[in-house]
């Protein structure tokens, strides 16, 4: 079995595509709760302007299921009803028929990345401004909160099983921690080079000049005046860990230095195991790890967070229509998202349907308002409605200020 799973690349992709998919579809009807509607299934309340460290929205959701006892109900999860739950957000004029939801799970991913909640935090690469993934977020190994981690991975599972993204911002050593693949000094270095370099120089006793590139070959009654390490290590969030027992207060010489780089980066591989593992613990509670085990890292991404990329042709193949198709106002609305970037595109998407990622579809409408008016939108009804704008330019004004300053529900 374990020579298969390091196949899960080379397995053909309809083969497996097709026994995932057989798989989800029994997790999705092992429910033996009946679907519900409003009023009947689970209502909650929170307080999106009041959102702040320790009051995130997650934190504020996690709290309001955890009081109605629908945290650890499955059925919840796995699509017993129409949407996991129903939601009022304080202050602001809505009435949920779908769109807030949506809203709220978007509203969960990117509330997980950001620094209202102690779960995760940004990959060391960030703060180094060097390396791959500096917009990635790493599990935060000093967080003991396991119960909500677990949380987490039910909203993976969920994410999964519907129609709903959870756009998380995390690097592929997570996914594949998450989905039970191995690691390696490369996935590290993805996330933090410049304490990888660090290690590749005492490792081989060169040190290279920061100023002038030059390489210096470090002898050994030089080694510890140019490396003055001790037998700890500090993990991804400053804290300094121990390798050996008083290991602070051990130097680490030129001949165990190797042994130094190994237990290092054995620690710096595992520091956030116990959170993974509870992330993976909810996700499996929903979903067999087997179907883990059989997605790519890189599938695994996609199915819970959906594709980050959004072309434009992608976007037009996923149109409802509800006018013509051939309207000048159309043909301005696609010049005008063709200039969008990937981020923009997923803010349109965001503004009119609830969600942030493909695949949704997206129904287009005309409105009136005259040609300087801003377009509005129905997200419980995925729809999207476009003034006659009277040019490609105006269209690209207009729509880009709706969707980077309209962007809460408001009155949907």
């Amino acid at each position: 079995m374990s020579a298969i799973r390091k196949m899960r690349a080379l397995i053909l992709g309809r083969h497996k595509s097709d026994v995932i998919s057989r798989v989800l579809v029994m997790c999705r009807t092992v429910s033996s709760y009946p679907r519900g509607s409003r009023g009947s299934w689970c209502n909650i309340e929170i307080n999106r302007l009041d959102a702040r460290p320790g009051n995130s929205i997650f934190k504020q959701v996690f709290n309001e299921l955890k009081k109605k006892e629908m945290l650890t109900h499955n059925d919840l999860y796995r699509g017993a009803t129409q949407q996991m739950w129903y939601i009022d957000f304080s202050g602001e004029q809505v009435m949920d028929w779908g769109g807030a939801f949506r809203e709220s799970f978007v509203n969960l991913g990117h509330d997980l990345c950001s620094p209202n909640n102690d779960l995760l935090i940004r990959v060391p690469n960030f703060h180094n401004n060097d390396g791959f993934h500096q917009d990635s977020w790493l599990p935060n190994p000093d967080c003991q909160a396991f119960e909500q981690f677990e949380f987490v991975g039910r909203l993976m599972a969920a994410a999964v099983l519907s129609d709903e993204s959870l756009p998380l911002r995390l690097p592929p050593i997570v996914w594949k921690q998450i989905s039970g693949m191995h690691i390696s000094e490369q996935d590290l270095r993805d996330v933090d080079l410049i304490w990888c370099r660090n290690m590749d120089q005492v490792r081989s006793c060169e040190y290279k000049s920061p100023d002038t590139n030059e390489v210096f070959v470090i002898a050994e009654e030089d080694f510890q005046p140019t490396f003055p390490l001790t037998w700890s290590v500090r993990l991804s969030s400053g804290r300094e860990k121990e390798l050996l027992p008083s290991g602070v207060e051990t130097d680490v010489t030129y001949i165990d230095r190797h042994d130094y780089v190994l237990k290092a980066y054995m620690m710096r591989l595992e520091e956030s195991s116990k959170q993974i593992q509870a992330i993976q613990q909810g996700l499996t509670a929903i979903i067999p790890i087997q179907v883990l085990k059989l997605w790519t890292y890189k599938q695994f991404d996609v199915a819970v967070c959906g594709t980050p990329e959004i072309p434009l042709a992608a976007l037009q193949e996923n149109v409802v229509w509800d006018m013509d198709r051939d309207a000048p106002e159309v043909q301005h609305l696609w010049a005008a998202v063709e200039r969008f970037s990937h981020e923009e595109r997923s803010l349109l998407l965001r503004f009119s349907t609830g969600r942030s990622r493909l695949p949704v579809k997206l129904k287009l409408s005309s409105m009136g308002g005259g040609p300087d008016a801003l377009p509005t939108s129905h997200t419980c009804f995925f729809q999207l409605c476009i003034p006659g704008y009277r040019d490609a330019q105006v269209a690209y004004d207009k729509i880009r200020y709706a969707i980077h300053n309209c962007m809460e529900i408001d009155g949907d």
